[in-house]
């Protein structure tokens, strides 16, 4: 099975501004969401798991990310990286040595990366707990045009204090895991985490 660009950028950019939660002020979840919410920059080590319904395999990719209140991120994987100054975006493909450029300021600027879900979750999904302190459902409120799942059950490690993972079915009803490797907060992500540098050889696209 091969793991799409697209379905690994479903979770893992940029967890939240608007919580609509029915548990009490002081959950867990709702605390680390509120922490990574206002967190001026959030760094992101992952891994993307999909076990194909079809083909009976697993399919797993370990990503990094940088994510900032300013909507800006990098985004790094095995063979593809992404990254968004504010008002540009950079597809970075290693094996082809191909970059796609394209402004995303404007009527694009809303739409950004799926990834910065996790800068503002709860704008995003309606959070309700399965087991207290441990698991929580999370389904799509907004309309935001993206590949997000319609929903997804987030995890909580055992001393409830850090996010563990969230899993979710995707299109192909293929079961996704993205295992939270680790999760810090810093302030403020440096600009030179942002700022675009290629090999000369890339082939540019602009669109």
């Amino acid at each position: 099975m091969k793991t799409t660009i697209k379905t690994t950028m479903l979770c893992v950019l940029c967890l939240c501004l608007s919580y609509a939660s029915t548990s009490g002020e002081h959950d867990p979840f709702s605390e680390i969401a509120d922490r990574l919410a206002a967190a001026d920059c959030l760094r992101v080590d992952f891994l993307h798991i999909v076990e194909s319904a079809v083909f009976h395999d697993v399919d797993s990719m370990p990503g990094a990310a940088a994510l900032d209140q300013q909507g800006r991120y990098r985004i790094e994987l095995p063979n593809d990286h992404f990254l968004c100054d504010g008002s540009t975006s950079y597809s970075y493909s290693i094996p082809n040595n191909q970059i796609v450029i394209e402004d995303v300021s404007g009527e694009h600027a809303a739409a950004g990366h799926e990834l910065l879900f996790l800068t503002n979750l709860k704008e995003r999904y309606s959070i309700r707990p399965i087991v207290d302190g441990k698991s929580y459902k999370l389904r799509q409120v907004t309309t935001h045009q993206s590949a997000l799942p319609d929903s997804m059950t987030a995890y909580l490690s055992g001393d409830g204090g850090q996010l563990d993972r969230f899993e979710y079915f995707d299109i192909n009803e293929d079961r996704n895991s993205l295992i939270i490797r680790s999760l810090t907060t810093e302030r403020p992500c440096p600009d030179s985490l942002f700022t675009p540098s290629w090999p000369d050889s890339v082939d540019r696209v602009k669109l």
